[in-house]
């Protein structure tokens, strides 16, 4: 089966359908003086001819309207490449952007202000004998609203019916992150 959307309220029809989430409410917003920076380092290697062509056009359409494309070094993702050549060397299996530890996907994330703060309050466990860290839930909330997306909303409620939270810790982190949490 494949799929062709010629517009990006096609694509976000498309993305929540196959996420099993609710199609967004798209809003315009005019090009003109938008910056949109383009990540110079690894993410962009290795991508499909076809994908890297249609990228650079929409790219150049992009600016035609009038968006400031800037391109830009992304220090944070430097050493990723040499992190996993690493943990493949020793024998580990990366499937996108999660590492498989004995099939269970665990993915990494760059940690600064709200998820830095999470990393540092997380619970430590233990899993099948490898050491881990669990968010707290007031933690998932507030980094789920950071996001913002319908399927983060979902969650965000899923998590507020079912997981004891401790809605004192909540409001906290909400406020000094400036967050909100969505309408019900």
């Amino acid at each position: 089966m494949t799929s062709r959307c010629a517009t990006v309220a096609c694509c976000a029809t498309l993305d929540a359908v196959l996420a099993n989430d609710t199609p967004p409410d798209l809003v315009d917003h005019p090009l003109s003086g938008m910056r949109l920076a383009v990540p110079k380092t690894f993410v962009l290697e290795d991508m499909d001819s076809h994908v890297a062509a249609h990228f650079e056009r929409s790219l150049s359409r992009l600016s035609a309207a009038g968006a400031r494309i800037e391109r830009i070094d992304v220090p944070e993702f430097a050493g990723i490449p040499a992190i996993n050549a690493h943990l493949q060397s020793k024998g580990w299996r990366i499937e996108r952007e999660h590492l498989l530890i004995k099939d269970f996907p665990v993915q990494f994330l760059a940690a600064s202000g709200l998820t830095e703060e999470a990393v540092r309050n997380a619970k430590r466990i233990e899993y099948e004998g490898v050491p881990a860290k669990v968010f707290r839930p007031e933690y998932i909330i507030a980094i789920a609203a950071s996001v913002g997306r319908h399927k983060d909303f979902a969650r965000i409620e899923q998590m507020l019916d079912q997981v004891k939270i401790d809605k004192l810790l909540l409001d906290d982190i909400l406020r000094r992150y400036n967050l909100k949490l969505p309408n019900k």
